[in-house]
């Protein structure tokens, strides 16, 4: 989920060629609209700055429908106050642009069942790391 169209089409494309099945949504009217039709995902992957939203905020409307959701962060920012807000929710984040190697490190340790608090903190960390803080 992300209102950046570019981002949209770039990571489907990516996940698609790792087998992934993708939908794509630029805002959480979008996002809900797939769900109540039918698309059960298994991660929700959710830009930080959305248009009119936080992807925090999404993530808990899509979490009323789907409570065990595993989801990331997605963003651009480096705000401690922004990193610590997600961590917070428990949530993992990867610094845009995206690196590959890492979202595939994180699909493959969700995949694995080893995704966990520890990871989501690390990956807090290493996206705080790689903006410089």
């Amino acid at each position: 989920i992300d209102d950046e169209t570019n981002v949209l089409e770039a990571m489907k494309a990516m996940l698609a060629t790792w087998g992934c099945h993708v939908e794509t949504a630029e805002d959480s009217k979008q996002a809900l609209i797939i769900v109540e039709h039918g698309f059960d995902p298994d991660l929700a992957i959710v830009d930080y700055h959305l248009f009119g939203h936080s992807g925090l905020d999404v993530i808990s409307e899509l979490r009323e429908r789907i409570p065990d959701l595993k989801a990331v962060i997605l963003t651009g920012a480096t705000e401690p106050a922004i990193m610590d807000k997600i961590s917070a929710f428990g949530l993992s984040c990867l610094s845009k642009p995206i690196d590959t190697r890492k979202l595939g490190r994180f699909l493959r340790a969700l995949q694995s069942g080893r995704q966990n608090d520890q990871t989501s903190d690390a990956l807090i960390a290493k996206a705080a790391s790689d903006a410089g803080e």
